[in-house]
């Protein structure tokens, strides 16, 4: 620095006094010769928050900063405010303490005694000071010493004499809470962690519903001699952290123990301790700051997600904040509650077995849909309040019921309460001063993609199944009476896919348009199909490609195609090819019919309840009969169909039963569904070229006697290319050279006939 003091050596800044200087320098506005007093309050506030907070009483530091922000960004920055008179002041300050540094502390004050004459500054501390009697809860960032690594602030640092004109001004840097009891201040805790127990006591943890076993059991645990630390272990949304701060609420009442009376319970988010780390050490750092702080008397820690400690901030077992734990809690003189889910906690916690016999789990499970509703009155009560929306105890039934129902991938009470809270959003949207039954039924539906009108959505299926021709009459009408039943939620095993439709020979051509109708009359769209083509699983081992890697090899936990249904639980799932999948396969997904569910390698569940389940085999037998709709009569003849032998055979007489309808010939013998498709997908195709195609009824009955002609559908085809294709070809190319025509296309004696319908005029072109 170029300042001097006048008779005297030149001013020594610790690091972060330095730190502050360079910070606000490169605040300083393109072409301004210094620094405005914007930019000097900004710097202090991201260094040093805590301490400006300290030495202006109420002020909220966060709140300065916005209010500085929008003064910066009208252009009423202030007059500008160059180091050298900050650092000369400062100079001055520490000089008066005999301290051969100036230090943070030393900045701050002269900055204020810089700027107290300033009317605009005063009135934005006036707009950012909190209520009286607010206590502050906010984050507050330990100062930097001259090492540069950070220290806390001494009485010396703060100095004893305050800034002339600034009465709110705090003379000691302690909180009040630290101060009225024999713990120290605690700056780490304050930065990087919540405290529960303050905010339970502002009552700013909301309502808190059952759970008291689990509670209790957390306080004995806390209450031991040894292994005091209590670990929640349950699947996501069962309320682990709801229990933490039941407790937390417990401790504000009086109602624990002597030894756990006035404890501060401090919630610490493991991301928190290594974000902004820049320099190496910082995360050791830390972590040893919150230990000394944490193993104070009266003070307990809880870790949400506590699995994420291991391998934070170095490698796992050395250097992570979890071994850095380590000691504290082996002497009991650091409380902790962790909490994590089952996964997790085998797959990280139960890796380090040092790290794991620290801890006493506690496993937590679903809430009964009892308890559930009860969770859900409360909250409905405390909605009422404030919001003023009324949510009927019968409501809350029927969203434990829908949630318990339809929310399968997810766990008590957390769906239900998501999906109060969603529809507590629809009425407040729709000034609505009531959450009804019918909307809460929509919004419900809404939600987990189901059809919002069953009848007008079923309705729309047969129409247009029928009108495709992809089903006899006698299927269809069976196909319909099931999904009357299952989208309803009506039918005996609601674990079951709402209807399993098996294709075989013929009816395998005309599987894709039956998928795509069924899943856009029913769900919407054409694309909500998860197709999986089971003719690749053609070995043992090719089962990791269905269901995952075991553990430890290549691929564990990475997306499977059955992954695809937890993205979109409503829709078409279309297995190909079952006929030439290896037999462990088969029995997978036979199980998973059974069940209604697949297992991946992690354990979790990819439920099927709320599919249309359609499965192909192409087995060819020609001449049989459909083997129509599943019938419960002991029928001697239905078990000797040969049809029905052959598709035993060749998928497994186990998976055929699952099924509910079998299609061996789409709409009935005759149909020519496969024929008519392709003759729309040829005109669409020759349609982009500029040439329409109209199709003569004698080209239909030529497809339909070259089927029987050539049984498999390639051959068929490549008839069709090679007798169409090059008439049609033709035509092509003289609509190229601008001579685009409409053509009616026939079949006469054996052969093309194609018949000019008009000429296009340039703009149908166009």
């Amino acid at each position: 620095m170029a300042v001097q003091d006048s008779g005297s050596h030149p001013p020594d800044l610790s690091a972060g006094a330095r730190r502050i200087v360079e910070n606000v320098l490169s605040r300083r506005p393109r072409g301004a010769p210094a620094p405005d007093v914007c930019a000097w309050l900004l710097a202090l506030i991201e260094l040093h928050r805590p301490m400006l907070e300290r030495q202006i009483e109420r002020l909220d530091g966060l709140t300065l900063a916005r209010n500085l922000e929008v003064e910066i960004g009208s252009g009423r920055s202030g007059p500008p405010l160059t180091p050298d008179e900050v650092i000369v002041q400062a100079w001055g300050l520490a000089s008066a303490r005999n301290s051969p540094k100036v230090f943070e502390s030393d900045l701050i004050r002269a900055l204020l005694q810089l700027t107290q004459a300033d009317p605009k500054l005063q009135t934005l501390i006036e707009h950012s000071l909190r209520p009286p009697g607010e206590p502050r809860v906010e984050e507050s960032a330990p100062t930097a010493d001259e090492t540069g690594v950070g220290s806390y602030p001494t009485e010396d640092d703060m100095g004893k004499e305050l800034a002339p004109g600034w009465d709110r001004v705090r003379p000691g840097p302690r909180d009040d809470a630290a101060a009225s009891g024999s713990r120290t201040a605690t700056p780490a805790l304050d930065r990087f962690g919540r405290d529960l127990t303050a905010l339970a006591r502002q009552g700013r943890l909301g309502s808190f519903t059952g759970r008291e076993a689990e509670v209790g059991l957390v306080i004995e645990t806390m209450c031991r001699r040894a292994s005091r630390n209590p670990v929640l272990i349950g699947p996501a949304g069962v309320g682990k952290t709801a229990i933490v701060e039941g407790l937390a609420r417990r401790i504000v009442e009086g109602r624990v123990p002597e030894m756990l009376r006035d404890i501060r319970l401090v919630e610490i988010q493991p991301w928190s301790l290594v974000a902004g780390a820049k320099y190496n050490g910082e995360v050791e750092e830390r972590v040893k700051r919150i230990v000394t702080e944490a193993s104070q008397p009266g003070i307990a820690l809880f870790v949400d997600e506590m699995h994420s400690l291991i391998g934070a901030g170095g490698p796992p077992g050395l250097s992570d904040v979890a071994s850095q734990l380590k000691p504290a809690l082996a002497r009991g003189s650091l409380a902790c509650i962790g909490a994590t889910t089952d996964v997790e906690y085998r797959r990280f916690v139960e890796e380090d077995r040092a790290f794991e016999r620290r801890f006493q789990p506690i496993h937590v499970q679903e809430p009964t849909r009892q308890e559930t509703e009860e969770i859900l009155a409360s909250m409905a009560v405390d909605i009422e309040k404030s919001d003023g929306i009324l949510v009927p105890r019968e409501i809350c039934a029927h969203i434990v019921d829908f949630a318990g129902q339809f929310l399968l991938n997810r766990a008590f009470p957390a769906k239900a309460v998501d999906l109060l809270d969603q529809c507590v959003a629809h009425a407040r949207v729709n000034g609505a001063n009531a959450v009804t039954l019918e909307s809460a039924e929509a919004v419900g539906r809404r939600i987990v993609g189901m059809p919002t009108d069953v009848n007008e959505r079923i309705t729309r299926a047969g129409e247009r199944l029928r009108s495709l021709g992809l089903m006899a009459d006698e299927d269809l009408t069976a196909f319909i009476n099931r999904l009357e039943v299952t989208l309803r939620g009506l039918d005996v095993r609601q674990h079951r896919p709402n209807a399993i439709l098996l294709l075989t020979g013929d009816a395998v051509d005309g599987s894709h348009a039956l998928c795509e109708a069924i899943a856009e009359a029913l769900f919407g769209s054409a694309r909500r199909i998860v197709a999986i083509d089971f003719g690749r699983f053609l070995r043992d081992e090719d089962l990791t490609m269905l269901t995952g890697s075991p553990r430890g090899y290549v691929g564990y936990a990475q997306p499977l195609p059955i992954h695809g249904l937890l993205e979109m639980p409503w829709c078409v799932f279309r297995a190909d090819n079952l006929h030439s999948c290896h037999p462990k396969v088969l029995d997978v997904l036979t199980q998973a019919l059974e069940s209604g569910y697949f297992t991946d390698s992690t354990g979790r569940r990819v439920h099927l309840r709320d599919t249309i389940v359609v499965l192909t085999a192409p087995v060819d037998m020609r001449g049989t009969e459909t083997l129509g709709f599943r019938s419960d009569r002991h029928d001697s003849a239905r078990h000797e169909n040969p049809l029905r032998t052959a598709v035993a055979a060749a998928v497994g007489a186990r998976l055929l039963a699952q099924c509910d309808l079998s299609l061996n010939r789409m709409g009935g013998p005759g149909s020519g569904t496969g024929e008519q498709e392709l003759l729309d997908q040829l005109g669409e195709r020759y349609g982009r070229h500029g040439l329409r195609l109209e199709w003569d009824p004698s080209l239909l009955q030529w497809l339909k006697a070259l089927r029987h002609e050539y049984p498999q559908r390639l051959d068929w085809e490549r008839q069709v290319d090679q007798v169409l294709g090059p008439a049609l070809v033709a035509h092509l190319r003289r609509n190229l050279q601008g001579e685009a025509s409409r053509l009616r296309v026939g079949m006469r004696e054996g052969a093309v006939r194609i018949e000019v319908v008009h000429a296009l005029r340039e703009e149908d072109r166009r």
